[in-house]
């Protein structure tokens, strides 16, 4: 639970919970427990506050409002254990067609095929046309009949037990309405599901799931026919997003008919009621007038066109794309113009563009590619929100869009383009066709657009939909990073695919030309135990792609091939790494300070709006007399605190004599006379790095950072007073302003120390286990691993080493701890405890099967598969000042070429010492 969501009547949100566990938790467990034994639930933590959320601007009605129910925590806890156990098992029960709440499901699922049909049916030459019903149902949840959820429950086969359990937490609550924050009254329900209670989404979509299979008999029962993507897949007849439905048919009364005796039926069981207001029915063109009008009084419904929105998106374009998604421009502007850019800082408004107006089109853009012309337009609105421009007037823009739009490790301010997000997002919808995700809109598209062709390769056709053009469109970004992981290397083509993880563009390259031939990855592999053909190797490829193939370990465990996307550790795909790669060649810094500079600068723990100033200080982004005589003809460029020399920003800030003296006023006199001539990115480097430059102890750096940044952005105020109002400012009384500033912001400011867990050393195990620690040394592609085994008095039993081909430092280290594991069960241990300092060895071998870093998932299944057969095994993390006998003993080993069991005796005595101390007891 989220720490700060809206406590209940009782007041206590989760944080006090998790920040007084120690205390509470005993009698929060006791009453969990009593709750699941006994079956009720103590009246008081059942009682509910309903906050009313207006729907709409000026609401008045009570239909207007959302009622949010507030829970108790203490009943939270109860419904969230229920609704954990009955999310796993929803994917098993509920219907394809419905797209809410259920596990690897998406909302995009469903506009993906909604768009789909909608686009199919208006080219559809059938004689009669086709229908499509969107319905809303009315306070769906406040209107669900506890009666006719339990019978579902029963029908689907829970036991008595469970929905006893459910019974009692959907009908034991109470209510208060909070009117001006005041509660009123006593209301207990007779049916409904709150909002807010952790049951109601996954019990409200069990109840429409009923209504699914209604209308998929009726099909079944040739009542109605849906509508046919493609021969080789089923009808779409319906789809289901909680309370939001649309149905497809053919247009005729007998269909019509069928699904408005479905429909009764279901609110007759339900409680649920469709809100007449907010549905409606579109038809395609060859739809005579007439059964237009005879559908529309049968269902009671009125008509609307294509492009109507469904969950939220148009379910098809208007007379052009832009014209379509004009309305995404228009909720990015209605924010934008929602706040008061000329009362907010840039850094305030850095935030809320990053925050909120760049994620509004986000949704759309998931689905469907954005046109350049829609894309720039909304650049230009957080542009112009960014630069503070007003209606009516101009603005001065310092520095490009596009330049701004990159990460401020490279000099901008982490903000993103709305052409790149949108390639990004689109992205992930070619990665599920392309990876055959076992998704229902992949299957419909895979057997309507590729029909055993390849998706790679298949040719965007005239007749391609608004939505398949988009996922075609990612090919190209995809092809970057994806990347097969080697099973059995059975039919994968080695020469085209992407194989080879540590190779640029992972493809291998021949010997020669000559050697290139048809070749499959599994022609490479030896069997039992698998293992590359050096023989083969040599034959084919050149010697950089021979090394890099032997990186690639080959499960013992036969499996498929799987493709992986490269950018990401785990293999899985995400649109910021596909937004990484795809901008990474836009990504480079070529401005006045290093990457490392730029990093230090954002990372100064000072007021974000002093970061800022640093940053446009160092791109000369500052409206100086100056800088504004290069764009427009000024009457002086005369220094606006001194009257005397040109205002450039190296003069404002460090020549002038106004500015000198109030650094000379600080608590750290900065004399210029003995610092050489200084460009202003060097002042900006100085601020960033004070002790080397200005000599000061390195404790007191932050402090002077901290005070330098008050001490430009006060003399730039005072700047631009003076510009406004031309009066003499006193030095001394602006040194005293800094100081003030520079005290209130140094208190407000919060350095605390991290509390970290502190290794003492390398600890023995618990008696009778033992303990092998693991560790690997790299050098100019050399790799050598090593582990060192002890019992639990710290003395050395065995250690060994080996060699590797790798120049991968994860796949090293992992190799390391398959050579540890190798040997824990050779020698038939049956307690071992297993320790490296490569956290992320640790974390792939702790959380297999899950893939955590796919480059070694291969070695992590054959470390489980060996860890299985030990009675009982650890592995933990240590940091290398407790790893440091491995270590040591791995890059002796890569030095002279050791490998096998190594006896001590054969250490070097430096290597001798060096274990001895690191092993917590005299070496035997």
């Amino acid at each position: 639970m989220e720490s700060l969501k809206s406590p209940g009547p009782d007041g206590l949100p989760p944080l006090f919970y998790k920040h007084y566990w120690s205390i509470v938790k005993k009698d929060v467990i006791a009453a969990v427990l009593n709750f699941f034994t006994s079956g009720k639930l103590v009246q008081q933590s059942n009682h509910t506050f309903i906050a009313l959320i207006p729907k709409v601007e000026g609401a008045s009605k009570v239909n207007q409002f959302r009622p949010i129910s507030l829970c108790n925590v203490s009943y939270k806890i109860a419904g969230k254990i229920l609704a954990s156990r009955l999310k796993g098992i929803l994917p098993k029960i509920v219907s394809p067609w419905q797209g809410a709440f259920v596990p690897g499901r998406l909302i995009q699922d469903n506009t993906i095929i909604a768009q789909e049909v909608v686009s199919s049916m208006k080219k559809s030459i059938v004689k009669d046309g086709f229908i499509a019903i969107k319905l809303d149902m009315e306070k769906a949840y406040d209107m669900m009949e506890w009666s006719f959820l339990l019978h579902i429950l029963k029908l689907l086969g829970f036991c008595d037990k469970w929905i006893e359990l459910i019974r009692e937490c959907i009908s034991s609550p109470s209510f208060s309405v909070l009117i001006n924050g005041s509660p009123h009254d006593m209301i207990s329900p007779s049916r409904g599901l709150r909002q807010g209670d952790p049951l109601s989404p996954f019990l409200f979509i069990l109840g429409t799931e009923v209504f699914s299979r209604i209308l998929i008999t009726a099909e079944e029962n040739h009542l109605f026919k849906g509508f046919t993507l493609a021969r080789t897949c089923p009808r779409v007849s319906h789809l289901l997003f909680a309370d939001d439905l649309i149905i497809f048919a053919s247009a005729n009364r007998e269909g019509a008919k069928a699904i408005q005796k479905c429909l009764s039926k279901y609110q007759s069981w339900s409680g649920q009621k469709v809100n007449m207001n907010k549905s409606a029915i579109m038809f395609s063109k060859k739809v005579p007038r007439g059964a237009q009008r005879s559908i529309c009084r049968l269902l009671h419904l009125s008509s609307t066109p294509f492009h109507a929105k469904y969950l939220g998106l148009p379910l098809s374009k208007e007379s052009t794309i832009t014209k379509t998604l004009e309305s995404v421009v228009d909720k990015v502007s209605q924010k934008v113009q929602s706040w008061k850019s000329s009362l907010l800082s840039q850094a305030s408004r850095t935030c809320l563009i990053r925050s909120v107006a760049a994620a509004t089109p986000i949704y759309s853009m998931s689905s469907v590619l954005f046109p350049k012309g829609i894309c720039n337009k909304i650049d230009a609105l957080l542009r112009d929100f960014w630069w503070g421009k007003r209606e009516g007037k101009g603005v001065l823009y310092l520095k490009d869009w596009s330049s701004m739009c990159k990460p401020k490790s490279v000099g901008g301010l982490g903000l993103r383009r709305t052409k790149d997000m949108n390639a990004a997002l689109l992205a992930k919808m070619g990665w599920s066709m392309a990876s055959k995700e076992k998704k229902l809109w992949v299957n419909f598209f895979a057997a309507k657009y590729l029909k055993g062709q390849s998706f790679w390769n298949i040719k965007l056709s005239s007749s391609a939909s608004w939505v398949w053009k988009s996922v075609l469109s990612s090919r190209e970004l995809l092809s970057k990073g994806i990347c097969w992981k080697i099973g059995d290397g059975r039919g994968l083509e080695a020469w085209d695919n992407p194989w080879i993880p540590s190779l640029e563009g992972f493809k291998p390259s021949p010997k020669s030309q000559e050697a290139r031939h048809p070749l499959w990855v599994s022609e490479l592999i030896i069997n039992n135990p698998p293992r590359w053909d050096l023989d083969k190797l040599k034959n084919f490829f050149d010697d950089n792609t021979i090394r890099a193939i032997q990186e690639i370990h080959l499960s013992q465990i036969p499996q498929q091939n799987k493709m992986c996307w490269a950018p990401s550790s785990s293999g899985k795909f995400t649109a910021k790494s596909a937004y990484w790669l795809d901008q990474k060649p836009r990504f480079e810094n070529n401005g006045p300070l290093t990457s490392v500079e730029w990093k230090s600068l954002w990372k100064l723990k000072i007021h974000d709006r002093l970061k800022l100033m640093l940053w446009k200080m160092a791109w000369g982004m500052l409206p100086t007399m100056a800088a504004l005589n290069v764009r427009f003809r000024v009457n002086s460029t005369q220094c606006q605190l001194c009257n005397s020399g040109v205002e450039t920003l190296e003069h404002l800030f460090i020549e002038c004599p106004f500015a000198r003296i109030a650094w000379y006023l600080s608590p750290w006199p900065i004399r210029f006379n003995v610092i050489s001539p200084l460009s202003i990115s060097e002042w900006i480097k100085l601020i960033l790095n004070p002790a080397d430059l200005l000599g000061c102890p390195k404790e007191e750096e932050r402090h002077l950072t901290l005070f330098a940044a008050i001490c430009c952005d006060m003399i730039w105020m005072k700047r631009n007073e003076a510009t406004r109002k031309p009066e003499k400012v006193e030095p001394a009384k602006l040194a005293a302003q800094i100081k003030l500033n520079y005290t209130n912001h140094f208190q407000a400011r919060e350095f605390q120390a991290q509390t970290r867990f502190q290794f003492s050393g390398w600890d023995p195990s618990p008696p009778p286990s033992v303990k092998i620690n693991f560790d690997a040394a790299l050098l100019n592609g050399k790799a050598s691993v090593a582990a060192v085994c002890r019992n639990h008095c710290g003395t050395i039993l065995f250690i060994w080493a080996d060699q590797v081909v790798c120049s991968n430092p994860l796949i090293v280290e992992a190799q390391a701890a398959l050579l540890a594991s190798t040997k824990a069960v050779e020698l038939g241990f049956h307690s071992v405890y297993l320790e490296g300092d490569a956290l992320n060895v640790i974390q792939a071998i702790v959380e297999f099967p899950n893939e955590v870093f796919w480059t070694i998932s291969n070695i992590a299944r054959d470390i489980s598969l060996l860890l299985s057969s030990i009675d009982f095994w650890h592995s933990s993390y240590v940091p290398r000042s407790c790893n440091s006998t491995a270590h040591n003993i791995a890059k002796w080993a890569l030095f002279c070429n050791a490998s096998g069991t190594i006896p001590i005796s054969s250490l070097p005595a430096h290597v001798l010492a060096e274990v001895a101390e690191g092993s917590g007891s005299p070496a035997m």
